[in-house]
């Protein structure tokens, strides 16, 4: 018999059922009420069919799962390989961009060692220099300590120092806390109490403080920057400081400006009084004969300087005109035929500029006022035009 011949399930299941129906297989079958051999196996083969059928169709839907599951597991890890290409492929992209930040930051941390090597040259030359600069300071000290009073005698009396700052006392009118830093024997203080002003005065010389305190004026023996360092911001409202600059450096001259502009309140006065470097005749006498003197400043920077710290106006007035016996007399042109005019009229010209270089104004001071903060352009800001 082929596999084509061989009944299926349902045919026997048929055959089974239609042989349980007969009611007798031929002669000598059985009596009524007794059920015969064959229809009894066919009862049971009809079952044992039954439960076959039933089998067979749990096995067709755990075969159906069974497909399901494996469809399902088969999506499940095409997602899985594609969410971990895509990791790998982000991961490998993230990597080499860490791999080239960590080496431009190798070849940054170069380029800084090399710095720091030159930059750490340069301060020990530097620190050299510093370290002969302040033994020069040392030599000096005993020195002028020796000279101090002679340099007061050269300063002139004190009466006639008092009549030459007398013009500043209108800058300070009506304020109640002024400072004189560099207050020597305090002619500027005797001015302000005369008037009715608070005032204080801070100098190095013990000499000079004793002087001023003699007269019962409040005076600090100190140096100028660590006093003004001590002080609370925005506690006075007006700073005179004559003939003190140009002992200093230009850099402290810049931090003494800026330590006045924290300790002033908005709208403080500040006046710095200095030798005119415009006057070419101070160079032949007041500046060199002081050794203390370090350098002169110019007009143009020191105002620079107080509006660089957020000072408004910084009016530059000049002072300490020479006698006029010391200026060279112009030519009279009246006198001159008229042809010769001209040529001296242009002779006068010339001479007044010779005049100006040499028997100029003795001394300049920058009056400034603090600005308010409404005023004041935050650092880095450009002014418009």
């Amino acid at each position: 018999m082929t596999q084509s011949d061989t009944p299926s399930l349902e045919d026997l299941h048929a055959q089974a059922h239609a042989s349980a129906h007969v009611s007798s297989w031929g002669p000598g079958s059985p009596s009524a009420g007794e059920v015969s051999l064959p229809r009894r196996v066919a009862r049971w083969f009809h079952r044992a069919l039954l439960r076959a059928t039933g089998v067979r169709e749990q096995l067709n839907a755990l075969q159906s799962r069974l497909d399901h599951l494996a469809a399902q597991q088969s999506r499940h890890s095409g997602d899985v390989l594609r969410l971990m290409d895509a990791w790998l492929g982000e991961h490998h992209t993230r990597m080499a961009a860490l791999q080239a930040a960590v080496d431009q930051l190798t070849r940054n941390i170069q380029v800084l060692n090399q710095e720091h090597i030159e930059r750490g040259e340069q301060l020990h030359h530097i620190w050299e220099s510093l370290e002969r600069m302040h033994g020069l300071i040392q030599d000096e000290a005993p020195m002028i300590a020796r000279f101090t009073p002679f340099f007061e005698q050269s300063r002139g009396e004190e009466g006639g120092v008092a009549d030459q700052q007398r013009m500043y006392l209108e800058s300070f009118s009506g304020k109640r806390s002024v400072v004189d830093l560099g207050c020597g024997r305090g002619e500027f203080l005797e001015l302000l109490r005369a008037e009715g002003i608070g005032a204080e005065g801070v100098d190095l010389d013990p000499a000079l403080c004793a002087q001023a305190r003699a007269k019962g004026l409040t005076v600090h023996e100190g140096d100028i920057l660590a006093w003004l360092a001590e002080q609370p911001s925005e506690s006075r409202d007006g700073v005179f400081c004559a003939q003190v600059i140009e002992h200093l450096p230009i850099p402290t001259v810049d931090r003494m400006v800026g330590e006045i502009a924290r300790v002033l309140r908005p709208d403080g006065r500040l006046i710095v009084e200095t030798l005119n470097p415009s006057n070419l005749n101070i160079f032949m006498g007041p500046f060199w004969a002081d050794p203390a003197h370090r350098r002169p400043i110019h007009p143009w920077t020191l105002s620079v300087i107080c509006q660089s710290w957020g000072f408004m106006e910084n009016k530059v007035v000049y002072s300490g005109l020479p006698p006029e016996e010391f200026r060279i007399h112009a030519l009279d042109t009246d006198a001159l035929p008229q042809e010769q005019r001209p040529l001296a009229e242009g002779i006068n010209r010339e001479l007044s500029k010779i005049n100006d270089s040499l028997y100029g104004p003795g001394q300049f001071a920058v009056i400034s006022r603090r600005g308010r903060p409404e005023e004041l352009i935050p650092p880095g800001e450009k002014t418009g035009g």
